[in-house]
């Protein structure tokens, strides 16, 4: 019953939430802030997801959390990933992830002890088509 409360809450306040995001995302383009193309990337992974009936309203609105912006941003800058390099995650947002597998021809294993998480990521990886082999475990 909890449940289904929270999903139609979620309903109730989606359109609200969109318009909410559709603004504060109009102003960051008048902004030149790092990491927006870890938020756009997010933008197209839950297009895609949609369009393979999986439904991500996190994807949908708000897929980076605002200090991620400069954290990925400097993350992806600093780090150095050769094609066929054999990559472990443990327990990041898995947007980032996502992203490296996509960009580059890698070999990702993303391992996290938060099953209800991992379930997400495993859902996700197997609806997307990547590059790059994305390896989920526990």
């Amino acid at each position: 019953m909890k449940s289904f409360t929270k999903h139609y809450i979620s309903v109730l306040l989606l359109p609200v939430l969109i318009l909410k995001k559709i603004y504060f995302w109009h102003k960051t383009n008048k902004l030149s802030l790092p990491g927006k193309e870890f938020a756009k990337y997010g933008f197209g992974i839950a297009k895609k997801l949609l369009l393979k009936g999986k439904i991500s309203l996190k994807l949908l609105l708000v897929p980076v959390s605002f200090v991620r912006y400069f954290e990925f941003s400097y993350a992806s800058k600093n780090l150095s990933v050769n094609e066929h390099d054999n990559i472990l995650d443990v327990s990041s947002p898995y947007l980032f992830g996502f992203f490296q597998s996509s960009k580059y021809s890698i070999d990702y294993l993303y391992i996290n002890p938060d099953r209800k998480d991992l379930s997400n990521v495993i859902s996700f990886s197997k609806r997307l088509e990547f590059k790059a082999t994305y390896t989920a475990k526990e």
